[in-house]
């Protein structure tokens, strides 16, 4: 089977996180977004993901340590202050966006989406404190946030929005794997309208 080039597929996501950035009402940034963040950090938290990209290429690492992107989220759940570390660094970035969150939005994806696009896959970057990563393998995991989040964001806003095929279809591999049991049952009988998944979360 013939996979897309993660380069590729992370810049088409960045692009529509930008149009759905961009059409969102600026009175609305105030209010609901998801779980305890307004709009505002929520769009703060995701564009706080496209800066990382290129953060974490101008730390390049040693050694691999994380092999796949699902053991990048698996290594990141273990951390017991992650939801509270995630939910006050997404109300900063809120805030860093300033009073343009769609500019400030549009002018990272185009300055990360160039540097991304020259870098080789097999570049080995220092992924926050996690470890050594290829940039081929950390890429589906900046797909998937962009996927989720602008899926919140449109939500939230009003908006009707659908993400590219190659997006999804990236996003549903890498999550696939992370359930298991009888949660992964749960999924299986979803996907054939046999049931609801709503208690289950990945991410926990």
């Amino acid at each position: 089977m013939h996979l897309p080039d993660p380069r590729d597929v992370f810049a088409e996501m960045a692009w529509e996180f930008v149009a759905v950035v961009g059409a969102v009402d600026p009175a609305k940034l105030d209010g609901p977004g998801l779980g305890e963040w307004d709009l505002r950090s929520l769009i703060g938290h995701t564009w706080q993901g496209l800066v990382n990209a290129q953060t974490f290429l101008d730390c390049p690492a040693d050694r691999v340590e994380i092999e796949s992107a699902v053991d990048y989220f698996r290594t990141a759940l273990e951390s017991p202050s992650l939801h509270s570390d995630v939910a006050a660094r997404g109300r900063q970035s809120g805030l860093e966006l300033g009073d343009d969150p769609a500019e400030m939005v549009r002018s990272t994806a185009e300055r990360v989406v160039a540097v991304v696009q020259a870098a080789p896959l097999d570049s080995v970057v220092m992924v926050g404190g996690l470890g050594g990563m290829r940039l081929g393998d950390y890429l589906p995991t900046r797909v998937v946030e962009l996927v989720v989040h602008s899926d919140d964001i449109s939500r939230a806003s009003g908006q009707s929005w659908s993400p590219p095929p190659e997006a999804l279809e990236m996003t549903l591999r890498l999550l696939t794997p992370m359930v298991s049991g009888q949660a992964g049952v749960t999924v299986a009988r979803a996907l054939l309208g046999r049931g609801s998944v709503d208690d289950i979360n990945v991410f926990g």
